[in-house]
Formats: structure tokens, C-alpha cells, sequence
């Protein structure tokens, strides 16, 4: 998703914005005490005037920050507050604009920030068909310890170079959740690719790049549960779950399905399927802004596909959108799955007055409706969720 630093900059407090420019000794000729609400342009002169180094600094840092300002990255923010800095949850909680909330802890608790920022990443990444998760495993012999991360790291190393050629490095991060869970980030290199990027004499120049892709694996000590996501279907993921357990756990599994998926999605692109409102909900509408399709066959090395529809498109010339799109690739609706989708409620107005809206985030394994701070929304979105049988039962 672009990034626009005009938008960022107008959804925070003057002020917040004053005291992170101060903390980082930059902007001090901004007359902040004149500038009016969403009066941004001198700040974005000033930003202008500096490096090219600072300003991809600040770039980098609100876009940080707009990812956590979701309702995700909101609990998460909390989660840590409450646990590092209780007295601090007051405060916190009163101010009103969530992007401030997340500029505030970023301002005064910068290690629950630096946490949150984590494991909002890897919550983030559970909305994927790459998402699994294997109930629990009598195991005792957990342990993280450096010898052990050490052991896992060159595990994954031999294991991606014996099976696809791109091994030559790996680094693991460990996290431990506030919950208890313990987070492992396993960085390791990409296919190669090149870039077309600007020199730092301005000129377009193609640049090799060394990227990397990732791994998480998610163990839950207390009851010997594994959670990983990791591309390359089931059999990889069976064989990096035995490299888990043998490496951390120093225990041998054997293969086992995972959990089934939660939510069922892929009956959404079935001709009969439609999303059928009660009007005691007052939903005025329902559509799909975004989602991820996945193919089930072999299809020429394609990955997925993501169609990108106008606003308030409905799902009946979406599906018409997504003929298109699967037939310029020999496919068809029966031959892909949903790999995630938002679906967006609009709520009838009152008035002249707007009525509310609900994005609902979903995966075969993960819902953002969990983490709605509305619960009447919430109680709405779940009734919708299992009359279109996503929900089973």
C-alpha cells in the first residue's frame, strides 16, 4: 500500500509530532504553538529541507506506526502496556486518534513499542494460507537456549540448501511473548532478483539484492502447541516442524495434519453464494475490498493472484472481475482458494449522520473480528460470519 506522508502527518497531535521532532533534534524552526490542526504544509517543508538520509528515516519510522494503528497492532500495544508500564494504561487509553496512541507509546514506552511492533508483524502474517498449527505435543524439553537457536539456525540452513538451492545463510530471532509464548523469526535468503532503484547521484540503476523471506514458528510452552508459517505446502511445513522440535524441543515427531482452518472461505466464489443481510442488522451494504486468491493446480509458476476492484464494487461484479482475471490464465473459480479477504459492512445512517462500518480481516485460520473494540459490531460481524458459513455452526 503507498504511503502518503501528507495524510500520516495530519492524523497526529501537533504537539506528539513536536516532542518526536525535539527527541530527534530536527524541525526546532517550526513555529508549532501557530500552526492550526492538520496545518502541516511547514512541517513538510522542514522535512523536505533535510537529508535524504533523515527523511527515509522518518518515512521508515510513521510508517512504522500507521501499521500499529489497527486494531491488531492497538491489542498488542496494550497487551505490552499493561504488562512493562500498568500505570501508563490510563493515560494511554484517553487519548482518542489511534495513530496518536501508537505516536505516545513510541514517545514514552519505546520498548513496548519496539515489542509491540513484533509481534504485531507476526500476528499480521497468520492472515495466510501459509498459517498452521498443530495442537499440542507432550513435550518437556523445551528450552531456548543460544546452543539451541544455534542448532535450529543450521538446521534450516542444510535443509533449505539441500531442497532449494538458498541456504547459504539464515539468522533466527527469538522473542518471549509477555503470554508465555515463544517466538522464533527465521530469516533466510530469497530467490535472487534485481531492482530498478535511484543512485545516490539520482540515476535509475539496477541493483541485485539480496532479499530475504520468513519463517516464524510460534511455540506455546505450556501446552506443547506449534504455530508456523512458512511457505512451500504441506510437506515443507511437516519437515520444518520436525527440525522445530528435534532443534528447540530435542524431541522426534512424526508427521500429523494440522488443525483444520477455522473459517471457510473458499465457498465464497461459488456461483450460489451470496451475502445475505437481516434487516435487524441495518447493514446498507457489503463488499470486498481486497482479496488474495491462490491456485490449487499447477498454474505456470504463479503464486497467487490479488484483483483490485473499485470502491464499492459488488461481490456479484467481483466474481465477474475475477472471471476475467483467472480466464487470461487458463483458470477457473473450482481451480483457486481464497487466501485472504476483507469484507466491509456499511451500516445504515441515522439522519444525516454517516452510519458505522466494519472490516473484517480473514484467513482459513485467523479473523481481525476478534480483536473489534466494538462489541456490538462484533456480536453483528459474528452473526453475519456464520450465516455466509464462514463461521461453522
Amino acid at each position: 500500500m503507498a504511503f502518503d506522508l501528507t495524510a500520516q502527518l495530519k492524523r497526529h497531535d501537533n504537539g506528539l509530532l513536536q516532542q518526536l521532532f525535539a527527541e530527534r533534534n530536527e524541525l526546532l524552526a517550526v513555529n508549532w504553538a501557530a500552526l492550526k490542526k492538520t496545518d502541516v504544509k511547514p512541517v513538510e517543508e522542514a522535512i523536505r529541507a533535510l537529508s535524504p538520509c533523515q527523511r527515509r528515516q522518518i518515512q521508515v519510522l510513521l510508517q512504522s506506526i500507521a501499521k500499529l494503528a489497527d486494531n491488531r497492532g492497538l491489542k498488542v500495544i496494550r497487551e505490552e502496556l499493561s504488562q512493562r508500564y500498568p500505570k501508563l494504561v490510563s493515560t494511554w487509553g484517553a487519548l482518542k486518534n489511534r495513530h496518536d496512541k501508537v505516536l505516545w507509546v513510541y514517545l514514552n514506552a519505546r520498548d513496548a513499542f519496539k515489542e509491540a511492533a513484533v509481534f504485531a508483524r507476526a500476528d499480521a502474517l497468520k492472515v495466510s494460507r501459509y498459517f498452521n498449527r498443530w495442537s499440542q505435543v507432550p513435550c518437556d524439553g523445551f528450552a531456548k537456549t543460544p546452543d539451541r537457536v544455534e542448532a535450529l539456525k543450521a538446521a534450516l540452513k542444510a535443509h533449505y540448501d539441500q531442497n532449494e538451492f538458498r541456504g547459504e545463510h539464515c539468522e533466527v530471532h527469538p522473542y518471549t511473548r509477555l503470554n508465555g509464548d515463544e517466538y522464533f523469526f527465521a530469516y533466510l535468503p530469497d530467490w535472487p532478483d534485481n531492482f530498478m532503484v535511484f543512485n545516490d547521484d539520482g540515476e535509475l540503476a539496477t541493483l541485485d539484492v539480496p532479499t530475504a523471506f520468513t519463517n516464524v514458528f510460534v511455540f506455546e510452552p505450556s501446552t506443547g502447541a506449534l504455530e508456523m508459517i512458512a511457505a512451500g505446502g504441506n510437506s515443507a511445513q511437516q519437515e520444518l516442524r520436525k527440525i522445530f522440535y528435534r532443534e528447540i524441543c530435542k524431541k522426534e515427531v512424526d508427521d500429523a495434519d494440522p488443525d483444520k482452518p477455522e473459517y471457510l472461505l473458499d465457498h465464497l466464489l461459488q456461483p450460489t453464494f451470496s451475502f445475505g443481510l437481516e434487516l435487524a442488522d441495518r447493514i446498507d451494504s457489503v463488499t470486498v475490498p481486497q482479496i488474495l486468491l491462490v491456485p490449487l493446480v499447477e498454474a505456470r509458476g504463479l503464486k497467487d493472484l490479488q484483483p483490485r476492484f473499485e470502491k464499492g464494487l459488488s461481490w456479484a461484479d467481483a466474481l465477474s472481475v475475477i472471471d476475467d482475471l483467472l480466464r487470461s490464465r487458463d483458470l477457473s473459480r473450482e481451480q483457486v482458494g481464497v487466501d485472504h479477504i476483507v469484507i466491509r459492512l456499511q451500516f445504515m445512517g441515522d439522519g444525516n449522520k454517516r452510519g458505522k462500518s466494519l472490516s473484517i480481516r480473514l484467513s482459513p485460520r485467523s479473523c481481525s473480528l476478534k480483536s473489534e473494540d466494538d462489541e456490538e459490531l462484533q456480536v453483528v460481524g459474528d452473526r453475519c460470519l456464520r450465516r455466509w458459513g464462514i463461521i461453522d455452526g
